[in-house]
């Protein structure tokens, strides 16, 4: 499922106390999307870079692992930062 995977990689930026990267989650099936988001698939995971808050947004169509949405938002981080610890 792709909310555990999400949840495991924001379980490990807080181990590796990376701030710079919030984790947010919206079940579309319980609540309304978040404004200016519009996706008739789910799951979809979305990433916003700080300094660009406008649309388009990026989104994320990789396999949904821990490793590779890890390398996906460091790469398009607005606030760069170093992976830690191994996310494999």
């Amino acid at each position: 499922m792709v909310a555990s995977k999400v949840n495991d990689l924001a379980g490990k930026f807080k181990q590796m106390n990376i701030k710079s990267v919030n984790f947010v989650s919206f079940d579309v099936n319980v609540e309304n999307s978040p404004p200016r988001i519009e996706s008739h698939e789910t799951p979809s995971v979305y990433f916003m870079p700080a300094y660009k808050k406008t649309a388009p947004y990026l989104r994320f169509l990789g396999n949904p692992k821990v490793a590779e949405m890890g390398a996906f938002i460091k790469k398009h981080a607005g606030i760069k930062f170093e992976l830690t610890i191994d996310l494999n």
